[in-house]
């Protein structure tokens, strides 16, 4: 059995950037067959990080990782480790059924073109290296998800 510990209250405060968001007041949102402008969220997955994210996810036990850019040295233990397995079952069966959930729910008025990040990395505590083609040619999507398997020691 597998077990999942929160750590949002061991994680230090940081002033949150946001953008500010268009939405469609709901009585505009129309569906596809009403032909409107609301259309379903696209969301692209950019799991580079679940192969690659050396210092700060698991590849073989014994390893060193930091969970936060400048933090702490830890050592991988076996469950940390990103076996084949663990990452079938993101890409295979979580993030589909959640990007799918997520895309039926919400709605969105959509701008032409792809989406280009601005930024080289995302996230909290050093984030993710943002891919340089996701920062010019862009992502034909609405909305992107940079999913990691970084395991987090909170002492």
């Amino acid at each position: 059995m597998h077990t999942h510990d929160c750590i949002h209250e061991h994680l230090p405060r940081l002033a949150s950037q946001r953008t500010p968001q268009r939405y469609v007041a709901p009585e505009k949102a129309a569906t596809a067959e009403g032909g409107g402008t609301a259309q379903a969220l696209r969301i692209h997955v950019s799991a580079e990080s679940l192969s690659s994210d050396p210092g700060r996810a698991c590849f073989a036990e014994g390893e060193s990782y930091s969970a936060f850019e400048g933090g702490d040295a830890y050592t991988c233990a076996s469950a940390d480790v990103i076996t084949a397995a663990k990452r079938a079952i993101l890409l295979e069966q979580l993030m589909p059924q959640a990007t799918s959930a997520l895309s039926g729910l919400l709605r969105v008025q959509r701008l032409d073109g792809p989406l280009v990040l601005g930024n080289a990395r995302c996230g909290y505590g050093g984030g993710v290296p943002v891919p340089e083609a996701h920062r010019t040619a862009g992502v034909d999507a609405d909305f992107v998800v940079y999913l990691t398997a970084r395991p987090i020691d909170v002492g």
